[in-house]
């Protein structure tokens, strides 16, 4: 689902490269520590999208789409770049409320562009782009989205009505350039230099969508309606097309020989097993509800399209809308002080009135919308929501408007503020202390037998060492590394949501504190022939190893913070730093090492003890 982290961790990745390395072995200078504090610090707070300061909320624009499985309520922000994606069940108590998206999708959602089916909600957006959210649910019940981007809708063609059904998304698109309008019509076809557009024949032009039609659709030969618009009207303004994705792309579908351009039109899947959608027409001169339905073929008889007109005294100013596989028309009245739509079944011959459905003003938005096997009038008034509902029989299910309450906003962004805000208040202090300590101090000299550990073999040992512990979450709690990933601490969307990766931390930090104690080394690092060393090669003391490890998990949260390994010539991150420790590999024989001098080769060094070193022992 729906989501945005690499741009930020690039410009993370790419400011180190201003600063000057510093060459000599004691990395925290007096002229040096501010610059690195001011590093750390703005690594830090860029780490995290928790981190940013909540923008004022702006006015919003509610519309509300629905199927017979969900009720999708959107919440366009007054200037219309981002918006926030609540969600309810028809079957749901009154009680229940909706069930929010953690935070708001950035996108300009184009006109006409929203539709709901097959448990899917489908957005088209400004640039054409179309993205598919449904809902998913855990065993326990617990709701969450998942969302996948689809193939855009052609480039220049503008959208009327979109709508989704067994056979996947359809789109009833205006298109007003004849470039455009041509390679709908004739997506497989490359244009020739050496042909002059002018000189094609009728009898061409007549041809090529029939048969591009009949291949798009499978119907071949079968095909007896003619395309709406034939092919010499491409010098015309306005032309429609009817669009289906198939696989990769949007092909373009023959519509009716007589479709009405200039009347409002729709496209609605009224049963589930349709091979083509219900096209829709609202007429003024005369008033009429006109129908194309299509008719599959066989052998004998090839697929059409049959029309059927309805004679209504109103005009018809409302998206259509289907209950109970009914469906349904719609009209606002004059009403003043409320608002009030009628609601019209189309059946055989004629239309019958439903019901009607009001909400008091004063109103900031309304939408109808289908919920379940009835119909529903939902409007915001003073930032509330109510809705109101009617079955297809009229009974009216809400005497008074039911209110619909959004769950309170997920803890996630707070949830990772307060992780993230933890993180600098211990790793802030920790760091100034350090700073302030005698520079002559963190002074890193080993002897010849020992030389510092390589920063890509201290990642490999530390991917050994993590291994075990996201292998045993990922087992306990049926998450897959990815879902790990999206819920790390820090960037989870909630307490709960980040628990699996605070185990993962917890157990980390808790495995190698341990085993460094006993050992001063790991699993992964005694792989990569690494231990942990104080600065002049002696065992750690296990202040030093509880140190180093417990600032571990500032790491793992933080990840920005590794940069004090990449900048330290003595290769320390942030908890070597503190503990004054360092990551060492012996010196082979045949070592030739440019900081080891050749003389010093010879110099007997003390071997290592593996335990620790205790406070106040004298060796």
């Amino acid at each position: 689902m729906l989501l945005q982290a690499e741009a930020r961790h690039e410009s993370m990745l790419a400011a180190p490269c201003q600063c000057t390395i510093v060459s000599h072995v004691n990395p925290f200078s007096r002229k040096t520590s501010g610059t690195l504090l001011t590093l750390a610090i703005a690594f830090a707070l860029l780490s995290l999208p928790a981190a940013r300061p909540a923008q004022a909320q702006q006015r919003q624009a509610m519309t509300a789409i629905g199927d017979g499985s969900n009720l999708w309520i959107i919440r366009v922000t007054e200037a219309g770049d981002k918006f926030t994606l609540m969600h309810r069940k028809p079957t749901d108590l009154p009680e229940t409320r909706l069930t929010p998206l953690p935070e708001p999708i950035f996108g300009r959602i184009a006109p006409n562009g929203i539709a709901a089916g097959q448990g899917k909600l489908l957005l088209v957006y400004s640039d054409q782009s179309v993205q598919s959210i449904r809902v998913v649910e855990d065993s326990a019940g617990r709701r969450g989205f998942s969302d996948l981007m689809l193939p855009s809708l052609p480039k220049g063609a503008a959208l009327r009505s979109l709508t989704v059904g067994q056979s996947g998304p359809w789109a009833l698109v205006r298109i007003e350039d004849p470039k455009v309008l041509e390679a709908i019509d004739q997506p497989d076809v490359k244009p020739s230099p050496k042909i002059d557009a002018k000189k094609e024949t009728k009898e061409d032009d007549d041809n090529a969508p029939a048969k591009d039609a009949g291949k798009n659709d499978g119907t071949d030969k079968l095909l007896k309606t003619p395309p709406a618009t034939p092919s010499n009207d491409r010098p015309q303004v306005k032309a429609d097309r009817l669009l289906q994705l198939k696989g990769d792309r949007w092909i373009s579908i023959p519509m009716p020989a007589d479709w009405p351009k200039d009347a409002e039109g729709w496209i609605v899947n009224q049963f589930p097993g349709d091979e083509h959608p219900l096209l829709i027409v609202a007429t003024e001169a005369p008033r009429v509800i006109r129908t194309y339905r299509w008719v599959t073929g066989d052998a004998k008889q090839p697929g059409q399209w049959t029309r059927r007109d309805r004679a209504t005294e109103h005009v018809i100013n409302l998206p259509p809308n289907t209950a109970s596989q009914q469906l349904v028309v719609a009209r606002r009245t004059n009403a003043q002080g409320k608002i009030e739509v009628v609601f019209s079944a189309v059946r055989q011959e004629e239309l019958a009135e439903i019901g009607t459905l009001s909400l008091p003003d004063p109103i900031a938005s309304w939408s109808i919308t289908t919920l379940g096997d009835r119909l529903a009038l939902i409007a915001e008034s003073e930032e509330k929501l109510l809705m109101r509902r009617i079955d297809i029989t009229g009974n009216v299910i809400d005497v008074e408007p039911m209110p619909l309450q959004s769950q309170p906003p997920p803890l996630g962004p707070v949830a990772d503020l307060f992780v993230f805000i933890a993180v600098l208040m211990l790793a802030t202090p920790m760091l100034i202390l350090m700073l302030r300590r005698d520079p002559s101090a963190p002074i890193v000299e080993l002897p010849a037998s020992l030389r510092l550990g390589d920063l890509p073999l201290r990642g490999i040992a530390a991917a050994i060492d993590l291994a075990p512990c996201v292998g045993a979450v990922v087992f306990f709690w049926q998450v897959s590394v990815m879902d790990l990933i999206d819920a790390w601490p820090g960037n989870s969307g909630g307490w709960e949501a980040m628990i699996p990766g605070l185990v993962v931390i917890g157990s980390f930090v808790g495995y190698s504190a341990l085993s460094e104690v006993f050992f001063a080394t790991t699993i992964g690092k005694a792989i990569m022939g690494l231990r942990i060393t104080g600065l002049k090669g002696e065992p750690p003391d296990v202040w030093q190893v509880l140190s180093r490890n417990g600032l571990k998990a500032l790491d793992l949260i933080a990840p920005p913070l590794i940069i004090f390994a990449i900048i330290s010539p003595s290769r320390q991150r942030l908890g070597d730093v503190v503990a004054r420790t360092v990551v060492v590999t012996r010196v082979k024989p045949d070592d030739d090492d440019p900081n080891i001098r050749k003389d010093n080769r010879s110099d007997k060094a003390k071997p290592l003890d593996p335990r620790p070193h205790k406070p106040g022992k004298k060796e």
